[in-house]
């Protein structure tokens, strides 16, 4: 056989480059030890306090195309993922690999839910030993792709001391299971403040007893009463102050939901958790919705032990690819009807039995059970007088020296306050004729603070525009509180201040679900649903 010698200088050529040094196109990432990585069944609980995390030990091996890559000498990044993007550098480590391996490497994990893996990455990260002169953070263009810093692709973190980038090799734990939050864990500040500590996060909610307690025109309340109670002898609902702290949520849906209403019951909301002027809410949510053998159940371990099932059936109404799956799992019957059945298409006064729609033998008693449960969804907490336990100090709920963070525990939630006083002076606070108030004017401004900071003042301008009006009441030590009330739209052609008689005027009692605005004064708005929550409301 004859080359040409163009061939043959080719050939040359390339005999004479220099070995390609092998990169790690993935890595092994193994647990030390046997921790409990919990299950689908038995997930590891949800942890909100990131000064708590848990803690794993892992061996990291760098392997190419299958085989241990024992020349690496490099650098991995270790994180945890899936993980919200704003606590992704809390659990965030750089290693270094000698010989291919990195042992006994501790990793911490919190503020995760379902599956998650610990992942290495190869992403060319060098870590320098000085952060100034590191070249991803020395104002060079030092790799001259025209790019500088950390707007090179090729940096990963201001202490790269290199702009070239990695191959990208990558390795994932085993799985660790982890529950979704509970309601409580979205709601309940974790530092001072009034913020959700999972602010601007993907969360699901899946745990507890979910009531819808109100829908309105952009999204639906809903309450936890996963601690109330059922008092036989009272034939009525306990739900104290106690059983609802931190446990209700706005739902953003941008528009009125369908399909549900008043007294339903959720399996299921996810979300953005999200805080809108202090308010925390979950926005674009989707939900799932329980059938009557789901809250059924919920309503029996509540104490509805006379007229609700004390356990879920599963019928016709199910899918039955779901079904056969879930049973060759192993899962429960109670898994199996939240999961994949949905009772509400079987007709009235049927039942899922046996998996098929048939009948209920026990209509009667069904149809109580499901009016008491749209009777909790109605029962709000009376936190007038409530007072807060704080390190063996008790405070009222409205304390404003703590900027009225106590009643936060309430936010969103359905309560009650008892004996108010509607507000007797409507003062004018517009000065130059434009029928609203004009921050930028100090005259106004001033006016429409003086009147926000006067106990039974409501400015003018903010109730013919807003709808907005005032109750104030006595709290647990005897000082005088004031909530804004919002009932336009709930009470038809109710005016406060058409009330009959004259002066003080006292309602026994308002009813609404709790609304936190940070700029309002006050800050707290009570909004009422109806008739029924404010029986003397009328002119």
């Amino acid at each position: 056989m004859r080359f040409s010698p163009l061939f043959a200088v080719a050939l040359l050529m390339a005999c004479s480059e220099p070995p390609v040094v092998p990169r790690p196109d993935s890595f092994k990432v193994t647990f030390v030890g046997q921790p409990d990585l919990g299950s689908l069944k038995s997930p590891k609980p949800f942890i909100v306090d990131k000064t708590a995390p848990d803690k794993y030990t892992v061996n990291i091996e760098a392997m190419d195309r299958g085989q241990p890559a024992t020349d690496f000498n490099g650098w991995v990044v270790l994180t945890v993922r899936p993980i919200c993007p704003r606590f992704e550098d809390l659990f965030q480590k750089f290693v270094k690999l000698d010989s291919g391996k990195a042992q006994n490497v501790e990793m911490e994990v919190a503020l995760v839910s379902g599956a998650v893996h610990i992942i290495a990455r190869e992403v060319g990260y060098v870590q320098s030993a000085n952060l100034d002169t590191a070249a991803c953070n020395n104002g060079v263009d030092d790799d001259g792709d025209g790019f500088i810093d950390m707007d090179d692709r090729g940096c990963f973190y201001p202490s790269d001391d290199t702009e070239e980038g990695g191959t990208g090799g990558t390795g994932a734990s085993p799985p660790i299971q982890y529950a979704n939050p509970t309601m409580a864990q979205v709601q309940e500040p974790v530092a001072s403040g009034d913020a959700s500590p999972l602010d601007t996060c993907q969360m699901a909610v899946d745990t507890g007893w979910m009531l819808i307690t109100r829908i309105t025109n952009d999204g639906l309340y809903l309450t936890d009463y996963s601690k109330a109670t059922w008092d036989p002898a009272g034939n009525k609902w306990i739900v104290t102050g106690d059983d609802v702290a931190y446990a209700a949520m706005f739902a953003y849906n941008y528009s009125q939901p369908i399909n549900l209403q008043e007294g339903d019951c959720l399996i299921s909301i996810d979300g953005q958790v999200d805080e809108f002027f202090g308010f925390t809410e979950l926005g674009k949510p989707t939900w799932r919705k329980g059938d009557f053998g789901f809250c059924g159940v919920k309503g029996y371990l509540a104490g509805l032990t006379d007229v609700c099932p004390s356990k879920e059936t599963a019928g016709e109404c199910c899918d039955q690819a779901c079904v056969a799956d879930l049973q060759r799992q192993g899962r429960g019957e109670a898994d199996v009807t939240a999961s994949c059945c949905q009772e509400s298409k079987c007709p009235a006064d049927y039942a899922c039995i046996d998996y098929k729609c048939r009948p209920d033998p026990e209509a009667p008693k069904h149809r109580t059970c499901r009016q008491r449960i749209e009777g909790l969804a109605n029962t709000p907490a009376d936190i007038t007088t409530l007072m807060i336990d704080l390190d063996g100090t008790d405070y009222s709920v409205w304390d404003k020296s703590r900027l009225y963070r106590l009643a936060e525990r309430f936010e969103s939630g359905l309560v009650q306050l008892s004996n108010v006083n509607v507000f007797t002076e409507a003062r004018h606070c517009d000065a130059d004729g434009d029928h609203q108030i004009n921050f930028a004017d100090n005259q106004e401004k001033q006016c429409a603070n003086d009147c926000g900071d006067k106990i039974d003042c409501v400015v003018w301008e903010t109730y013919n525009r807003y709808n907005q009006w005032t109750v104030n009441f006595k709290d647990g030590v005897g000082v005088d509180q004031e909530v804004n009330m919002v009932s336009a739209g709930a009470i038809q052609d109710f005016d406060p201040l058409k009330l009959p008689g004259s002066g003080t005027k006292t309602l026994d009692k308002v009813i609404g679900n709790l609304r936190h605005l940070t700029f309002g004064r006050p800050p707290w708005i009570l909004n009422v649903r109806g008739p029924d929550d404010c029986p003397q409301c009328k002119n």
